[in-house]
C-alpha cells in the first residue's frame, strides 16, 4: 500500500514538473523572440538617426549660405566664393544653384556650381551639371525648406536630391543644394538584415523613396500600413505582425525621420525571424526529455530501493503476528 502511494506521488510529481517545463519553455521562448524585435526597431532607429544627422547638417549649410547670400554688404564675388567654398569642402554638396523665378514666370539658374568630380565607392569620377529644374518639391517638417524626390544616374551609380529655400528678403530668388544621398542608400541597400529581411523608406503618401536593387515584393503591403501610421503619429517606432499577400508571416517595425517626411520600415518573415529561435528550443526540448527521463528513471529506481526494506519489514511484522495467534 505504501508502495502504490509512492508510485502515485512520483506520477504526481513528474506530472508537476512537465507542466512547469512547459511553462517555462513559452517564457524561454517569448525571451528568445524579443531579440528580433528589438533587433528591427535598432535597425529602423539607427537608419532614421542617420538620415537626421546628414539632413540636419545638410539644412544647416544650406541656413549659412542663405544668410550670407541676403548679406547687402557682400559683392556678388565675395557671395561666389563663398558658394565655391562650400562646394570644395562639404563632401556630400554636389553643387548649388541661385535661381530666378519670378511668379508666371519660366526658371532660371543664374548662378551655377558644381564639383568637377566626386568620389564614388574610390572612384574618381567626373560629375556634370545636375538638372533640378523639372523637380516636384515637398515640403520638410519644419516648412522651411522644400525637397525632391530622390534622383539617380546609373551610369555612374549616384543618388542625389535637391533641397530648396527661399533666399531672404527676396521672393523670387531661390537657393538649390544638390545633396548626395549615396552615404544614406549605400548603408541601407548595405545593412546585415536585408540578407534575410527587407528595409525601405516611403512617402507619407505610401510611394517608395527610392527603388532598391531587390525586387522582392513580399513586404511591399507594408506601406499602406506605414501611411496610416505616420498620419496619426508624429514620432514613432512600432512594432506589428503582418500576413503578406502570398499568406507569408512578416514581423514589421515602422520609425519616423524627424527632419523630412519618410518613414523608415524594416520587415523580416517569421520563418527566417525565429529560425535561430527554433533551433534554439529544439536543442531545449531534447536536453528537457532526456533530462526528464532521467529523472524519472532515477526516481523510480530509488524508490524501489527505499520500498524494498519497507516491504521485508512488513512481511517480518506479518509473520510475527501470525506466530503470536498461532501461539
Amino acid at each position: 500500500m505504501e508502495c502504490q502511494a509512492s508510485n502515485n506521488f512520483d506520477c504526481c510529481r513528474n506530472h508537476t514538473a512537465t507542466i512547469i517545463v512547459i511553462n517555462i519553455l513559452g517564457i524561454i521562448q517569448d525571451e528568445l523572440k524579443s531579440p528580433v524585435n528589438q533587433e528591427l526597431i535598432f535597425t529602423s532607429n539607427e537608419i532614421a538617426q542617420q538620415i537626421d544627422e546628414e539632413y540636419q547638417k545638410t539644412f544647416e549649410i544650406l541656413e549659412l549660405a542663405n544668410i550670407y547670400m541676403a548679406e547687402e554688404n557682400l559683392s556678388s564675388q565675395e557671395k561666389i566664393n563663398l558658394l565655391i567654398s562650400i562646394i570644395k569642402t562639404v563632401d556630400n554638396i554636389l553643387g548649388i544653384t541661385i535661381t530666378y523665378e519670378p511668379k508666371g514666370s519660366s526658371a532660371e539658374d543664374i548662378i551655377s556650381i558644381f564639383k568637377d568630380s566626386i568620389l564614388i565607392k574610390g572612384e574618381k569620377i567626373e560629375l556634370e551639371k545636375l538638372n533640378g529644374a523639372e523637380d516636384t518639391l515637398q515640403k520638410t517638417f519644419n516648412k522651411n525648406y522644400l525637397f525632391s524626390r530622390l534622383k539617380y544616374i546609373s551610369s555612374i551609380d549616384l543618388w542625389y536630391q535637391t533641397l530648396r529655400a527661399d533666399i531672404r528678403n527676396d521672393d523670387d530668388f531661390f537657393l538649390n543644394v544638390y545633396f548626395n544621398v549615396n552615404s544614406i542608400i549605400n548603408h541601407i541597400e548595405s545593412h546585415p538584415l536585408q540578407k534575410k529581411g527587407k528595409i525601405f523608406l516611403i512617402d507619407l503618401k505610401g510611394s517608395k523613396i527610392y527603388s532598391s536593387k531587390d525586387t522582392n515584393s513580399d513586404y511591399d503591403f507594408l506601406s499602406k500600413d506605414g501611411v496610416k501610421i505616420a498620419s496619426s503619429n508624429k514620432t514613432f517606432s512600432i512594432v506589428n505582425n503582418y500576413k503578406s499577400n502570398s499568406n507569408k508571416e512578416v514581423v514589421a517595425c515602422f520609425t519616423s525621420v524627424q527632419n523630412i517626411p519618410w518613414v523608415i520600415i524594416t520587415g523580416i518573415k517569421k520563418n527566417d525571424a525565429y529560425a535561430v529561435v527554433s533551433e534554439i528550443m529544439n536543442i531545449f526540448i531534447w536536453w528537457i526529455l532526456v533530462s526528464l527521463l532521467a529523472a524519472i528513471t532515477i526516481s523510480y529506481l530509488f524508490s524501489e530501493k527505499i520500498s524494498e526494506p519497507i516491504k521485508i519489514w512488513l512481511m517480518l511484522q506479518t509473520r510475527s503476528l501470525k506466530e503470536i495467534l498461532i501461539q
